[in-house]
């Protein structure tokens, strides 16, 4: 029995990985993508989305655009990590033949669990989407059956030791990148009483890396998909690029996190990972807005502490070989 999924998303090239990664799954189904700004701008995001069902004959899945900046603070892109249009490497990518959906994201959300629901919803994007329809509706929560967030970071990553990716206005602490872009939103999402939540922060997904061996792997797959995400993971942003510097194996090898492909991985097969089980909380203002927070109070949820990089690496090889 397949899981029912829906990726809340704003492709970016980890993005790519992730949704490509889930197309090829024999485990996870994917009914929708509701995409919002973030990497880069909206538009750019909603195309990047529909040029990668475009790429492997998935243009089925349907695709809702939603929010354009997050619900306070203002927009915070990364054309500087993943280039000008989110998906740097990606410019064979073909052009869509369909047009999104005409409603918004929040909407579609609100529809697709207004009814209790088994399909999983996936955020690795800032969750300003869901937090607009928990906001219009907030009986919703009770008919998510779970969340699995490429987000937070509830434990120190590993480059830096640090609680984040990204500076916190006004404050010297950093905080994962979707939760700090959108913390309003993470906060709103996470105490919304949606329950099964599950964490794939970045404390684990700077450890699961892409490089020349998965680059090589993935080429001598050798289907559309492959290439592309090949073409695309290899174009690597300055910031990532010095970021890894001390883990290249030569100077060309491109090695970069992958983020949100991770917490794929995790929805597909937890097993691959370590988990602990924790209260979280994370603040929506102050100067530790957007970061997670473990405690005594909070969120009670499952947070991924380490991975098997060989499986994930065999997962991910063997669900793009399928496209």
């Amino acid at each position: 029995m397949r899981i029912p999924l829906l990726i809340d998303t704003d492709p970016g090239q980890d993005d790519a990985i992730a949704i490509l990664l889930t197309l090829g799954s024999e485990k996870l189904d994917l009914k929708a993508l509701t995409v919002t700004s973030g990497n880069v701008g909206l538009a750019k995001c909603v195309n990047n989305a529909q040029r990668l069902l475009e790429l492997v004959g998935r243009t089925d899945v349907p695709v809702y655009s939603g929010a354009d900046r997050p619900l306070v603070n203002p927009p915070v892109h990364l054309e500087g990590v993943f280039g000008e249009d989110g998906l740097a490497g990606g410019e064979s990518l073909p052009t869509p033949s369909v047009k999104p959906q005409a409603m918004h994201a929040a909407d579609a959300l609100i529809e697709f669990y207004s009814q209790p629901s088994d399909m999983l919803l996936a955020p690795i994007a800032p969750m300003t989407n869901i937090a607009l329809a928990l906001q219009k509706n907030p009986t919703i929560a009770k008919n998510i059956p779970g969340l699995v967030i490429m987000g937070g970071c509830p434990y120190p990553e590993p480059l830096r030791g640090e609680m984040g990716n990204i500076g916190i206005p006004g404050s010297p602490h950093r905080a994962e990148y979707n939760f700090a872009v959108d913390p309003h939103a993470a906060a709103l999402v996470l105490e919304s009483g949606i329950r099964n939540i599950h964490m794939i922060g970045l404390n684990v997904t700077r450890k699961v890396l892409y490089g020349e061996d998965m680059d090589r792997d993935l080429r001598k797959i050798g289907n559309k998909a492959a290439i592309a995400i090949a073409n695309i993971l290899s174009t690597v942003g300055e910031e990532d690029d010095q970021d890894y510097a001390t883990l290249k194996k030569s100077p060309s090898d491109p090695v970069r996190a992958i983020h949100d492909a991770v917490a794929l991985a995790y929805a597909e097969d937890p097993s691959i990972f370590t988990t602990a089980d924790v209260l979280v909380s994370v603040p929506a203002t102050g100067d530790r807005a957007g970061q997670s927070i473990i405690g005594d109070e909070g969120v009670p949820m499952r947070v991924a502490v380490e991975a098997d990089n060989k499986r994930f690496s065999e997962l991910l090889l063997h669900n793009i070989s399928r496209l």
